[in-house]
């Protein structure tokens, strides 16, 4: 039946439900289409107006990050011609007449603030002379200016939002500076600002009327008709949209970090700017036009795919600017339009970059047909976890741009744009690529306390070998994309591989160790308590247990069981299995019934060498036993054993992140090359006395055993009991050990104890650790105690790995940027960083750490195993060569090392967030109170599951310590962490131990730690419990509209978005309780805001009297007197500022002279005596003011003169002009640069209005001296 006919067999009730679901799909794929915006503000647009949703969204980043200047934007033009100062301050005046956005301030009105638009303003503009610098050095002044005009934040409540600037850099030679707030202004702003200056300049210069037609409606227009339109249907349909889109994936972009990320976002940035070829661009532009695509969705595209490669991810939310002008109504109006898209990519299953774009421009389509919801709304739709260290959803920004040339220029007047970067990072990283003829240039934004410059670099320069290959044949799977340069490669194969220091050995290590106790048989071979053997006895009793052995069948590929207590006895036996011909099969009598029962069967262990004490509780097993301490006949040579180097040395059996026990074997050549090249690394001689501590069926055991004992050394063996703390410093120094090799769980709880420098004695030449992450606190513990002079030897290595395959000597430093180190490979060794397609990742971004070189043959008994773990190495010709794929997570760093990350299977998500437990425990243990430990991740869910969009939490982390005294309070621990940590990695319970359970390697038992107490798990369960909390409660659940919560319920997962957070703040500050927007994300329970919430009022301080005397002269003015300067006195600063109504000369010049006397600087004199300069407070005189009638012009020149009569012996060093004018008074303030600089300017303008105004200055807690 066609679709024709099945939809005529409907009913009529079926059939106006079939249409009623077409509509509702016709208007989802179509959005309704906004309706004009209605002027109704009036001619200027004055009064309290509501916010936009982007402004709102800003103003409320703005409570977040109080007193900075992240929000603030830049941007600068050169003039070049003749230009009169007065002219660029009438065309300000008129810009400010005209949009009414430079007119407003964000002051609050009852719970929410509002725009408030003054009817009138003027624009002070500052005026800074750089003629007196070299010329060579001027543009950089004027740079540098514009970066710490840029950092100056604004007062929102008072306004101005708006800065403006006039560097002098020669006669006809001018920059303008522009630092506006985002709350007033976007980046599409700045074009019709200079464009509208540059007409309003030439129209003034000429005395010409202005020929600019009035803006069609004012930005509080667009703001009012914004909040009637997004409401009711339209604002749900674009929400649902929305909502759907983002289902699945992941809010946060986890790429890899040069630094830890601050608990709070800085937002201090760094910028790399590079150009690509002009080639380059157009062969873009072109596979752009072939797919049906725009050069921003191929850029996007490979951003994507960059990202993708950086980070693993392959599902990703990356962000773009939408301009949103997109009415003829508003396309000049200036005002904060812009806003971020969302776009949702799919990367999965390794597509071809031909796919992938496909697959962009699809999402693309969607978007843009959705892009009227302000992302503020999206953020308030889809409950996002929110943190103060990064951005909502979209931490990562691309924007294509037209790059074409915007200078011009009308009567004589050119105006060229100057590129200046402000030193802000709104995001982790922002690509802004500019489209231009001669090639696309590129700028890159980062975050600079997350990356490095160096980071940035590499980038960007992987993005252009992406793009170069993407270009030359799109369809390269992703994976196969090559993102490295030739350098750059050859300098990973340099780091990948280190040379082999030794020859492959000829002997396997039981004959080495024979052929030692040939040379040397009265040699001190093994030390266990009061057992002392020589290397004769050992090997005798080695070769006595191997003919005993062979008796029982044991030869080549025959596994031994070898199950005892830790003495002598159980190292021959591990010797005499070798020589017998068999693979040993150490097994910890510490075990339980259950695994050792499984370890016998699996391993088809044909003999069991044990003792007496230890066979009496193993399982039973119908195995032959040989007793260890039962008489066996001398033999003074080992049997034939007819072994060959690709033979079994041994088992060792692994208990692997999920499953059973399997099997690891090794062979005797691979077991031998290892033990050679461990013993040279170390220097390991017949002077050491090396301890050997871990349990043997730890494969530490191996690697210290024979190693030792094939160099000559002495084996200084740990007892069946475990040595820690103080027992260890004395064991250490009874033994004269020279070698303490220690699991790092053991080795930290040492270290974090009273041990002292002269606690470890001279002989002690290395300490080598492994076995576990060091944390980087343990590690300057070790430096500060004065430990640096024995070198800390970090070692890595699975078992499948031969023991040990790379290792990092840990210095004084390491640590304080993040983790310690694995270091790179040893020799002979092959340590690869590959993704999951095998792919080789870069430097500095993640993969699973694949090893080559000597390595294990596989899974006793599970070929399948063995195979997808083991397998050739794609990037050798070397016949055979393998890599094990280690299933550790780690990232090559810049200078080649290798840093742990974790399990690539066992990656931890909180609340959607990527969470590494070791590096919470690690901000732990900074705590005084803390001695040790654990952090781990339990589900409080059955499925575990994830959280994207939508889905719900399922792991929280429990943090496990052992206190040094009296547990500290768990509010106490949060408040500690939550300076260090982000919210997400703030554990949810404190459980106190009195030790940390271990297993019998030392490690810590994280299966045995307690399950934390119960939480309060539903809404509500927890009362307030003081009358702080009660009336914090009152307001939650007044502004959340719940009949009920409890102190531990999450704000945001309660439904409060960030309008909500600022009417809790209000209310309670009513309640008397005075908190902020910022305290209120960094606690986000009633119990622990209500704990964090103060007294309102305030600060005050003592005021401080007028400063006299000298005072020592800064490195700025030191710096300024080194330089040959021909007229010194003319290096100044102006600022000329446009009073809104005529001034008094006599009330100005009292309110001068108070300035004078509040800010002790404008009071410096400075001479030349005994061949230095020297500067001294000047007793308080009046500020000159010059008093001109300016109506026929030449303001220029006596501005001139002005400038030009400041002395730096006698003063004055501020003066200022009041010039009287036919289109108003002008205000000229002149200081030297001795004594301001540009942010200065801001505070004494600020002052010198109170005083005009008859408001009261601060008070002066601080002087300049």
């Amino acid at each position: 039946m066609s679709l024709t006919d099945r939809i005529s067999a409907l009913t009529p009730e079926q059939r106006a439900l079939f249409e009623k679901l077409r509509d509702k799909q016709r208007q989802a794929a179509r959005p309704p289409q906004p309706p004009p915006i209605p002027r109704v503000t009036g001619p200027t647009g004055e009064g309290d107006w509501p916010l936009s949703l982007d402004q709102e969204r800003y103003w409320f980043m703005e409570q977040l990050y109080p007193q900075g200047a992240g929000l603030n934007l830049g941007s600068a033009s050169r003039m070049r011609g003749s230009i009169a100062l007065p002219v660029v301050a009438a065309a300000l005046a008129e810009l400010t007449r005209r949009h009414a956005t430079w007119r407003t301030s964000f002051p609050l009105a009852g719970d929410a603030p509002v725009q408030r638009v003054a009817p009138t303003g003027g624009q002070r503009l500052a005026f800074i002379d750089l003629t007196s610098l070299p010329p060579a050095r001027r543009e950089a002044e004027a740079l540098r200016l514009a970066k710490v005009e840029a950092a100056v934040p604004f007062d929102l409540q008072r306004g101005p939002l708006v800065r403006a600037s006039l560097l002098r850099l020669g006669p006809d030679d001018h920059v303008c500076l522009l630092t506006i707030h985002h709350l007033i202004a976007d980046g599409l702003s700045f074009p019709v600002i200079w464009g509208e200056l540059a007409v309003l300049c030439a129209a003034f210069a000429t005395g010409l009327p202005p020929a600019l037609p009035e803006p069609p409606v004012h930005y509080a227009d667009f703001a009012v008709w914004q909040r009637g339109w997004l409401r009711g249907e339209v604002l749900e349909g674009l929400v649902s949209w929305w909502r759907e889109r983002l289902d699945g994936f992941p809010l946060v972009l986890d790429l890899p970090l040069d630094r830890p990320r601050p608990a709070v976002a800085r937002m201090r940035g760094g910028q790399v700017v590079e150009s690509l070829p002009a080639g380059l661009s157009e062969r873009l532009r072109a596979l752009s036009r072939g797919e049906g695509a725009t050069l921003f969705m191929t850029a996007l595209a490979a951003f994507a795919a960059l990202l993708h490669r950086h980070s693993g991810q392959e599902r990703l939310i990356l962000g773009a600017n939408n301009a949103n002008r997109n009415r003829p109504e508003i396309e000049t109006v200036l005002g904060c339009f812009v806003t971020q898209v969302p776009f949702p990519l799919d990367l999965t299953d390794d597509p071809p970059f031909r796919e992938l774009l496909a697959r962009v421009r699809q999402s693309a389509l969607g978007v843009y047909a959705h892009q009227d919801l302000p992302f503020g709304k999206l953020i308030e739709a889809i409950h996002p976890e929110r943190e103060l260290n990064r951005q909502p959803v979209v931490q990562a920004l691309l924007q294509v741009l037209d790059g074409k040339p915007s200078g011009g220029g009308l009567a004589g007047l050119a105006f060229e744009p100057v590129p200046v970067f402000d030193g802000n990072a709104r995001y982790d990283l922002m690509l802004t690529l500019f489209d231009r003829p001669e090639g696309l240039l590129g700028e890159l934004e980062y975050d600079a306390d997350l990356f490095e410059e160096g980071t940035a670099v590499r980038l960007f320069d992987r993005l252009r070998h992406l793009l170069e290959a993407v270009a030359a044949d799109p369809d390269l799977r992703l994976s196969a994309i090559p993102l490295l340069s030739a350098a750059e490669r050859e300098q990973l194969r340099r780091d990948e591989r280190t040379p082999a220091l030794v020859p492959f050995p000829a002997l396997p290590v039981h004959e080495a160790i024979a052929e030692m106790a040939r040379h040397r048989p009265e040699a001190l071979a093994v030390v266990c308590g009061e057992e002392r053997w020589s290397y004769g006895e050992l090997v005798g009793r080695a070769n006595a247990l191997a003919r005993r052995l062979r008796r029982l069948g044991v030869g080549p590929e025959v596994r031994v069981a070898v199950c005892a207590e830790r003495s002598a006895g159980l190292v021959a036996a591990l010797l005499g299995v070798m020589a017998a011909g068999g693979a040993y099969l150490a097994v910890d009598p510490e075990d339980s019934p259950a695994r050792i029962a499984f370890v016998l069967a699996d391993s088809g262990a044909a003999v069991l060498v044990t003792d007496s004490a230890v066979a009496a509780r193993l399982p039973a097993a119908a195995l032959p036993r040989v007793l260890l301490d039962e008489p066996l006949p001398p033999a003074s040579a080992p049997p034939v054993s007819g072994v060959l180097p690709e033979n079994l040395a041994y088992v060792i059996y692994t208990s692997g992140s999920t499953g059973a026990p399997k099997g690891v074997g090794v062979s005797h050549a691979a077991f031998a090359g290892h033990v050679a090249t461990w013993a040279r690394v170390h220097g390991v001689g017949p002077a050491d006395r090396f301890l050997q501590f871990n349990s043997a069926s730890f494969d530490p055991a191996v690697e210290q055993v024979c190693t030792v004992l094939s160099s000559g050394a002495a084996l200084m063996m740990r007892g069946p009991e475990m040595w820690e703390g103080e027992e260890l410093t004395a064991r250490i120094a009874a033994l004269e050990l020279t070698v303490v090799d220690l699991p790092t769980s053991v080795w930290s709880r040492w270290v974090a104890g009273p041990l002292a420098a002269a606690d470890v004695p001279p002989s002690v030449r290395r300490v080598l650790i492994g076995g576990e992450e060091l944390r980087a606190g343990h590690a300057r513990e070790w430096h500060r105690k004065g430990l640096s002079h024995v070198p800390l030897l970090n070692g890595y290595g699975p078992t499948e790995a031969v023991v040990s395959a790379t290792q990092h000597e840990v210095g004084p430093r390491d640590g304080e940027a993040g983790r310690i180190s694995i270091g790179r490979p040893l020799p002979g060794r092959v340590a690869r960083v590959l993704g999951r397609w095998g792919e080789e990742r870069p430097v500095g971004a993640p993969g699973e750490l694949c090893l080559g070189g000597p390595l294990a043959r596989g899974y006793l008994g599970r070929p399948a195993l063995t195979a997808e773990r083991f397998g050739p190495d794609p990037l050798t010709d070397e016949p055979g060569a393998r890599l094990y794929r280690s299933g550790d997570l780690v990232r090559r760093r810049p200078d080649g090392d290798l840093e742990f990350l974790g399990r690539v299977d066992d990656q931890v998500k909180i609340r959607g967030f990527r969470v590494e437990p070791g590096e919470v425990a690690a901000a732990l243990l900074a705590h005084p109170a803390v001695r040790q430990a654990e952090v781990v991740a339990r589900s409080d869910r059955s499925d575990g599951s994830d959280r994207s969009v939508g889905s719900p939490p399922g792991l929280r982390l429990v943090a496990y310590l052992v206190p040094a005294g009296p547990p500290p309070a768990d509010a106490e621990l949060r408040a500690f962490l939550r300076e260090r940590l982000p919210e997400a990695m703030v554990p949810a319970a404190f459980v106190p131990l009195d030790a940390l359970p271990l297993t019998p390697h030392g490690k810590v038992d994280r299966r045995a730690l307690p399950p934390p107490p119960e939480a309060a798990e539903l809404a509500g369960s927890a009362p307030p419990r003081d009358a702080r909390e009660e009336r914090l409660a009152a307001v939650w659940r007044e502004v959340l509209g719940l009949a009920r919560l409890g102190v531990h319920d999450n704000f945001f997962q309660l439904g409060g978005d960030s309008i909500l957070a600022i009417q809790v703040v209000a209310r309670a500050r009513r309640e008397g309780l005075a908190i902020t927007t910022r305290q209120l994300f960094e606690h986000q329970t009633v119990a622990a805001l209500a704990a964090a919430a103060g007294s309102a009022g305030p600060e005050t301080g003592e005021e401080q009297g007028p400063v006299v005397g000298e005072a020592p002269l800064t490195p700025v003015q030191r710096h300024f007197f080194a330089e040959e300067r021909r007229r010194p006195w003319h290096y100044n600063q102006a600022v000329l500022l446009v009073p809104r109504e005529r001034l008094a000369a006599p009330a100005l010049s009292s309110a001068l002279d108070r300035l004078a006397a509040h800010h002790d600087a404008l009071r410096l004199r400075f001479r030349w005596e005994g061949g230095e300069w020297r500067q001294s407070h000047a007793p308080a005189a009046p500020v000159p003011l010059l008093e001109a009638d300016l109506r026929s012009g030449a303001l220029a020149d006596a501005a001139e003169r002005l400038q030009s009569g400041l002395d730096l012996e006698r003063g004055p060093l501020f003066t200022a002009a009041l010039f009287r004018m036919e289109e108003g008074d002008r205000l000229l303030l002149t200081a030297h640069h001795l004594v301001v600089d540009g942010v200065s300017w801001r505070v004494l303008v600020e002052d010198l209005a109170a005083v005009l105004e008859g408001r009261a200055l601060p008070p002066k807690t601080t002087s300049w001296k």
